[in-house]
């Protein structure tokens, strides 16, 4: 029940200092050798921020990355998705669940354009 209540906190917090995302993912369809892949888009609410500067390596963490803060909703997001901010598409370099217990809290996405 704990982490519940934490659930909600969580998604407030995002409400408060987020906005409006677009999370892209994709379906295949057609012949395995050349599958067509159409983008299914769904708005989901999250946090964008920049990178330190001292988190700035320009390899791993490179100038123009984000960190997003993403509420859990009901599409699970993967490695291969992409996120929308405004007209900024980003391709996701590594993507954190935080799951204590059984409870889906919030994606952390490590994103760049």
């Amino acid at each position: 029940m704990l982490m519940v209540g934490w659930a909600a906190r969580i998604q407030k917090l995002i409400d408060r200092i987020g906005r409006d995302l677009t999370h892209r993912a994709f379906t295949k369809s057609g012949p395995a050798y050349n599958p067509v892949l159409t983008p299914v888009n769904a708005t989901v609410r999250g946090a964008v921020f920049d990178f330190a500067a001292d988190e700035i390596d320009g390899t791993i963490i490179q100038q123009y990355d984000k960190v997003m803060w993403v509420a859990v909703s009901g599409t699970p997001i993967s490695r291969v998705d992409k996120m929308v901010d405004g007209t900024t598409e980003y391709s996701i370099v590594s993507l954190e669940e935080v799951t204590p217990g059984d409870t889906e809290l919030l994606y952390i996405i490590h994103a760049r354009a």
